[in-house]
């Protein structure tokens, strides 16, 4: 049997106390150990770095193995770097070897078969490691740590301890953080659940892990299990640090009464029904109504064909399926909720030819997950949803039939996110879906299928421990907002769900889901005429349902306030049915106080506005230079900026996303050369990969005035040997920016800039303007020598002749570049000026000075003020 576990070994060690280790340097590298056997070291050698790991015991059984890399606070999972593990019989020896760049990184030993009458907790990790080259590792902490029996250790735990023993009376499970105490145990029907903490400052208990075994027989609280077998370990959930964290205390699944099980449970249905009878949803009932009779006989699409394995034939025909089958199995899962909510019986006999028609399409044909996941999820999500809704009108044939089809697609989801390693390495922007519609197909039936149940607890690891991969706690995102309010969606409708059915509330103890809202609101508040950076819609206000969502799931009246703001209010499907402010008494409220810059440094963002509450009256400057690279649904953009006004897009980030894998798409949209951002020799940029790298190095905001920086020298592969950008927000409208660039040879670097209408170019006064109906950018070059100008309409690589989506069209955009001479090193500074129709520049003059070493911009306004931006040397 195999287990997937977050950074801990099941191997060898007698005795069962706890020991804690000092880092001990040696002449090589480090060295642990801990008095009894397991030793830990590490050695560096040669340009490219050769780590060597040993673990000197006896295992009790195999084990497997993973590797983190941590550099500059990015890190990766295996990645590309080249890994083996050996063990040596004769002197019990485990080596792993990693080959590749040198970077920071932390080795954890990660899956583990190790069951015996003695077993031993496994951890060292390898903390703050910098990029050293063959200097030798400036460790500064390293944990070591073995299983020990539960001590009298409980202060601050609601429920009596317990520990799980085997027949011997040895610890088969117990739990202990290496800097803290064991804080408590709890039981949950037949499932154990063991969890470890800390208490922080002001007594603030802080969960880090958990283990979940499945027993034969529930436990009851202090109940001592001693079964004749290990135990199977199902899962083994993580939580950082801060959060606090609680087993569910839900009644298992079999015994949840009733159906619906999908979010109109019999709780719930009745009072809805009232609502949409005669009540405040009765214009909506009846709009839903009448969409649902309208579909009553419609013709549906054939199941899609085989897709072509040649590229862009494949891109096209897998578009064309997804936007073939989305529609109709939405109108199915319509058809359903009206037939509940209203129960007219010609909408129920609808939804149920739907439902047989699409689960009649064979699961291992070309819609199967395997080889078309997208009308796999449409059929799965929607299909699933409808099933439960018009549970009664089906014989037991007919749901046998149904229910092997659904289980069928299910397992399929789950063999892909187990064989793609998703519980290690969450990265698949479409599995980051489908575990959603997993947990609900298993919402909807796992009790007559009991081997769903396994797929369930997966799907709940990943989403307690890991989820999102594109967020961090600071709540920042980095597909972009566009995908933020898609998977948003996605994910808060399965949680809901799993809360709804299993009691369980993933949303309410995760910090990023906290968090996330604020992401969403400056990178779209309200009227915002642009939604920069990552695949999706880049121009026009982004509204997003999951704003509403997460104000009640909080409780929070500010996130409700800017959601309605943005015109989301009401309801809209079935989640905003049984998240309703009124039904909680939540009200409105307009924020108070909030600060006008934000800065998210996990996903290398930073939003700056002068008015985040007034789109008219907002002057919003965006910057991205993440440490994700450039990868899924992000481009290669780091150090780029956008920049809107009074409600006008003035800098852009330009191309169309007219469908996944065109041309266009591809080798234009997300490359660096489409954004306002700093390539070299005619348009070369960032290589679109995981290696190209940026990240924020520094953040400062008090009132109108801000500074932050981007560095993204890896993101340029080598290319180049400084790339760093400085942004200093001198006043509302004012804007300095100064990147620092240098190479190994000389080449000519780039300054680009995108907009929605052709600029207007001085090129001896070196100066841009881009003029707009409600505002106007005034860009100027300072100091150096003069660059060279030039500007199209026309696009490197232009939208191909099988464009899908036309119902926007896609008007024209401006591309300026400004070039220097063949240099090895160069500073370009810029001043950015908005102003609105006919106001006077504030500018007087611009000049740079040295100051005590140091190259500063002065900027005199023709108030007699002068602003200061600090330039090279700083």
């Amino acid at each position: 049997m195999r287990f997937f576990f977050c950074g801990i070994l099941f191997a060898c060690a007698c005795g069962t106390a706890m020991a804690q280790v000092e880092f001990v340097r040696t002449g090589d590298g480090y060295r642990i150990d801990d008095g009894r056997g397991l030793v830990v070291s590490g050695r560096i050698g040669g340009a490219r770095i050769f780590r060597s790991v040993q673990l000197d015991g006896q295992p009790i059984g195999s084990f497997g193995l993973r590797v983190h890399y941590d550099f500059e606070g990015r890190r990766w999972m295996n990645g590309s770097r080249v890994v083996s593990a050996d063990w040596c019989a004769t002197n019990n020896t485990l080596t792993v070897r990693v080959a590749g760049k040198d970077r920071g990184f932390s080795f954890e030993a990660v899956e583990a078969i190790a069951f015996g009458s003695v077993r031993a907790q496994f951890r060292a990790e390898v903390l703050e490691v910098a990029n050293t080259g063959t200097r030798p590792f400036p460790v500064k902490r390293v944990y070591f740590d073995t299983v020990a029996p539960y001590a009298a250790e409980t202060e601050g735990a609601d429920e009596k301890p317990f520990v799980v023993r085997d027949a011997s009376g040895r610890p088969m499970a117990s739990w202990r953080a290496w800097d803290g105490r064991v804080w408590g145990a709890t039981t949950d029907s037949r499932r154990v659940s063991t969890w470890h903490c800390w208490l922080g400052a002001g007594g603030t208990a802080h969960a880090d892990n958990a283990l979940i075994l499945d027993l034969d027989a529930p436990l009851a609280p202090g109940e001592v299990h001693r079964p004749a077998k290990a135990a199977r370990i199902s899962a083994v959930m993580f939580a950082k640090p801060g959060v606090n964290v609680r087993p569910s205390s839900a009644p298992a699944f079999a015994d949840v009464p009733g159906r619906p099980r999908l979010f109109l449970r019999p709780e719930i249905l009745p009072r809805l029904r009232d609502r949409c009878a005669d009540g405040d949803l009765e214009g909506l009932y009846l709009s839903w109504h009448r969409a649902a009779r309208q579909e009553i006989g419609v013709a549906l699409p054939s199941e899609p064909p085989w897709l072509p394995k040649r590229q862009p034939d494949h891109a096209r025909e897998y578009a064309r399926a997804f936007r073939t089958v989305r529609p109709p199995t939405r109108a199915m899962q319509m058809a359903a909720l009206v037939y509940q909510l209203g129960g007219d019986a010609a909408v129920g006999a609808e939804a149920k030819r739907r439902v047989l028609y699409y689960f009649g399409w064979d699961p291992k044909g070309p819609s199967s997950t395997l080889h078309n996941d997208e009308p796999a999820m449409s059929i799965l999500r929607n299909g699933c949803r409808a099933y439960d809704w018009t549970y009664g009108l089906y014989t037991a044939e007919e749901r046998a039939k149904i229910e092997a089809c659904i289980v069928e697609r299910a397992r399929q989801v789950h063999s892909v996110l187990v064989r793609s390693k998703f519980h290690e390495n969450p990265r698949n922007s479409h599995l980051g879906r489908q575990i959603g519609f997993l947990a609900e197909a298993c919402c909807a039936i796992m009790p007559e299928h009991p081997e769903m149940r396994e797929w369930y607890d997966y799907v709940m690891d990943v989403y307690r421990r890991l989820y999102p991969a594109w967020g961090t706690e600071d709540g920042g995102w980095n597909e972009g907002p566009h995908y933020w309010s898609a998977y948003m969606d996605f994910g808060l409708d399965s949680l809901t769900a799993v809360k709804l059915a299993r009691g369980e509330d993933i949303v309410s103890t995760k910090p990023f889901f906290k968090a996330t809202p604020w992401y969403f609101i400056y990178q779209c508040p309200p009227g915002s005429p642009i939604s920069p950076f990552g695949d999706g819609w880049q121009a026009g206000p982004q509204r997003s349902t999951a704003l509403r969502s997460f104000a009640v799931l909080h409780g929070d009246p500010v996130l409700l306030w800017f959601a309605e703001r943005a015109g989301v209010s009401g309801v809209s499907g079935v989640r905003d049915l049984v998240l309703d402010p009124s039904l909680t008494g939540l009200v409105a409220r307009p924020p108070e106080n909030l600060p006008g810059t934000r800065c998210f440094p996990g996903e290398g963002l930073v939003m700056s506005h002068s008015c985040l509450t007034n789109a008219a009256e907002d002057v919003a400057f965006f910057f991205r230079s993440t440490p994700y690279g450039a990868v899924s649904h992000g481009h290669a953009d780091q150090n780029a900026f956008c920049l809107s006004a009074y409600g006008e897009p003035l800098v852009i980030a330009s191309g169309y996303y007219n469908y996944w894998g065109s041309p266009h798409h591809f080798k234009w949209m997300r490359q660096t050369q489409a954004k306002s951002a700093i390539t070299y020799d005619g348009g070369k940029g960032q290589p679109y990969s995981a290696s190209s790298v940026g990240r924020i190095v520094g953040f400062r905001a008090e009132g109108d005035r801000a500074e932050f920086s981007g560095e993204a020298t890896a993101a340029y592969g080598g290319e180049l040997t400084k790339a760093r950008r400085d942004v200093v927000r001198l006043d509302r409208d004012l804007f300095l920016i100064r990147d620092d660039l240098a190479s190994g040879e000389p080449r000519s670097f780039e300054f680009n800039l995108h907009a929605t209408d052709k600029m207007r170019l001085d090129e001896t006064a070196q100066r841009v303007t881009v003029v707009r109906p409600r505002a106007t950018l005034d860009l100027r070059f300072v100091g150096g020598a003069p660059l060279r100008f030039s500007q199209t309409d026309r696009f490197a690589v232009e939208l191909d002749e099988h464009v899908l989506r036309k119902d926007s069209g896609y008007p024209s955009q401006w591309h300026f570049r400004a070039a220097t001479e063949r240099v090895s090193e160069a500073e370009i500074v810029t001043l950015l000026e908005v102003r609105r129709p006919g106001e006077p520049s504030r500018v007087a003059s611009v000049r740079q000075i040295d100051e005590n070493g140091r190259r500063v911009v002065n900027v005199l306004l023709t108030d007699g003020r002068v602003l200061c931006g600090l330039g090279r040397g700083s």
